[in-house]
């Protein structure tokens, strides 16, 4: 997705998406619908996408080192109490703080500066795959209505239905301090719910932000600031 920083500190102007994005998350959601159904979809994501290239939205965000705009975490299913996953904070002016609890390989907190092309990518990935606007109630519906839909394809097609069973799944936690917007998400079992839901774009955004977050864990600059 194209960005950049505009002249006012803080600020990011997210471009619109692009139409093959549009017309390819309505397909994915669209499989067997009728030819009917299918050009009325595609007419609908020219009319969004028109309205908006028309309305770019802008996200502003404090630049202080105080200020932590995405916090995020891994808190692993099989750990029941005390430090209980991965995390990594992101300050406004581009401070990163990782850390990795005593049982992990790299156990003990770190540090690393992000630029503003990493700043720009992470907050367009944010911003693009709707986490500003993420809905946990809503999405469990569309998660619903995926596994219902493919249910009933299975019976059409006398096949067996696959169900999917996570035991001790992690929960991802993303918090977010930017546009003016405080939320925090929480989600069981991003991973697995990411490849069998290809269809439902909220679980697809978070999934990306979790593989963008957990890459910055792992560069090869980080400092460590403890043992």
């Amino acid at each position: 997705m194209p960005s950049r920083y505009n002249d006012a500190p803080g600020a990011y102007t997210q471009q619109a998406p692009g139409i093959s994005g549009i017309c390819a998350s309505f397909l994915a959601n669209s499989v067997g619908s009728s030819p009917a159904r299918l050009i009325a979809g595609v007419v609908g994501a020219l009319l969004i996408l028109t309205v908006t290239t028309a309305a770019h939205a802008q996200i502003q965000y404090s630049r202080s080192a105080e200020n932590v705009v995405i916090r995020f975490q891994e808190v692993l299913g099989e750990f029941a109490d005390g430090d209980r996953g991965p995390s990594i904070e992101i300050y406004g002016d581009g401070t990163a703080r990782v850390h990795y609890p005593v049982f992990m390989k790299r156990a003990g907190d770190y540090t690393t500066q992000l630029d503003a092309a990493d700043m720009d990518r992470l907050i367009a990935i944010v911003a693009g795959g709707g986490l500003l606007n993420f809905d946990a109630t809503a999405v469990t519906h569309a998660k619903a209505r995926a596994a219902n839909a493919r249910a009933a394809t299975a019976a059409r097609t006398d096949q067996r239905p696959t169900r999917h069973i996570v035991l001790d799944a992690s929960t991802t936690i993303v918090e977010l301090d930017l546009g003016g917007v405080h939320r925090t998400i929480r989600w069981s079992g991003l991973r697995s719910d990411a490849r069998h839901y290809p269809g439902v774009s909220e679980i697809q955004g978070l999934a990306q932000t979790q593989r963008e977050l957990l890459t910055f864990m792992e560069r090869d600059d980080l400092t460590r600031v403890t043992p």
